[in-house]
């Protein structure tokens, strides 16, 4: 922080994670630093792939998105990109190409030079099969010979669970999101966490499904659970039509070096808003769920003082309990 705004305001080694949005920070150009690094580490990597095979290479590459001006030279987003100039524009006459239909409205592009090896010249030497004596002994499996056999699974031998994996299956045999409260908020809070504004929801509910965290039902119920969330709360302005007012999931680092990371930051003309979400029910008359609630309340509380001392203008935070559409507000 020396020769800086924040001299003398903190003390200590932090992290600073780099990303584009370092251009605008007094990061700046370690950011750029960084990025030149990379690019020489990718251009290293992929100079010893192209040189370590002896006998033939196939690359396989996307084509650009855009096409380029031949003389222009702006900076290349990949490797693909890299190699499709060199191969086009540089390179394509001395090596030949040739281009074939590959789907309505696509195209592929093939670039070769020289003549392919025939592997099927190729042939063996000594016996394909070997057989490796380890040298230790082996036992089966969560074996009693490894530990107690009538400890829980998590715990005995080397066969391990992932630890939301026993959340998977209820007592009564329900899988997925039915089974697990716990396993069902997750996802949820997942999914929230990649929408900025209202109509991100579809492709993030989309993702979730393709990850297999959701199946088609599970999809449609989870899509339609949410956009209804997501509209009760519309008065508030969390959802704002502009999604540079929001911030998901961002870190902030506290004078004593903690990282924090509120759910949802809405940044509104005249105030802040810091949105925890919750997911279940909230009854404020059970005395377990207002302490809990309690929690809630000095950890979203500790988000509203850091962006307080950021400078951040009329800062509020609210706990959002959005099954049952209660919002806690933290001053």
């Amino acid at each position: 922080a020396e020769g800086t705004s924040l001299e003398g305001q903190v003390e200590g080694v932090f992290p600073v994670p780099l990303s584009a949005a370092s251009e605008q920070t007094l990061f700046a150009e370690d950011y750029r630093q960084e990025k030149r690094s990379q690019y020489i580490d990718n251009l290293n990597t992929f100079y010893v792939a192209l040189t370590r095979p002896c006998k033939g290479l196939h690359i396989l590459a996307s084509l650009p998105k855009t096409r380029r001006p031949q003389k222009e030279d702006p900076p290349f987003s990949n490797m693909a990109e890299v190699l499709h100039r060199f191969l086009r524009e540089e390179a394509g006459p001395a090596l030949g190409l040739s281009a074939a239909p590959c789907g309505e409205g696509e195209e592929r592009e093939v670039f070769t030079a020289g003549v392919f090896y025939d592997y099927s010249r190729l042939s063996a030497d000594g016996p394909r099969r070997k057989t490796l004596q380890a040298g230790y002994p082996s036992y089966p499996l969560d074996s009693g010979e490894t530990a107690d056999p009538g400890a829980d699974v998590r715990e005995r031998g080397r066969l391990k669970f992932a630890s939301e994996a026993v959340d998977f299956f209820s007592e009564d045999g329900e899988t997925g999101l039915q089974a697990s409260r716990r396993l069902r908020g997750t996802v949820l809070h997942r999914i929230l966490s990649e929408v900025v504004v209202p109509a991100d929801l579809d492709g993030a509910v989309d993702r979730a499904r393709q990850a297999g965290d959701l199946d088609a039902d599970g999809a449609a119920e989870v899509r339609s659970a949410l956009s209804r969330a997501i509209a009760s709360v519309a008065a508030y302005g969390w959802f704002p039509a502009d999604g540079a007012r929001v911030q998901n999931e961002a870190s902030v680092i506290g004078t004593d070096g903690r990282i924090w990371r509120p759910d949802r930051v809405v940044s509104l003309p005249d105030r802040t808003v810091i949105i925890d979400y919750k997911f279940g029910t909230h009854d404020p008359d059970d005395p377990a769920a207002r302490a809990q609630c309690n929690g809630y309340r000095a950890q979203v509380g500790r988000y509203v003082s850091l962006y307080r001392a950021m400078g951040y203008p009329a800062v509020s935070g609210a706990i959002w309990y959005v099954d049952d559409g209660r919002v806690v507000p933290v001053a």
